[in-house]
């Protein structure tokens, strides 16, 4: 689409993106982030008991990667 210049065109304000079954979607909204990230590594590592320091570790990073 060409626009004659000077002219804006505003972004997008609701759409959705499709991602392949089995990918984790990251909210990177400030206030829901770290539950997200949360949630990742609880998902990933379910059923596994002796590495909760692995958990803290990436729930720790995959926060900070984000923001």
């Amino acid at each position: 689409m060409t626009m004659p210049p000077g002219s804006h065109m505003a972004p997008p304000a609701d759409y959705r993106l499709l991602m392949p079954e089995g990918w984790f979607r990251l909210d990177i909204d400030p206030e829901r982030r770290e539950r997200s990230v949360d949630a990742l590594v609880n998902r990933r590592f379910e059923g596994m008991d002796n590495v909760p320091h692995i958990k803290r570790q990436l729930a720790g990073t995959g926060s900070r990667c984000v923001s």
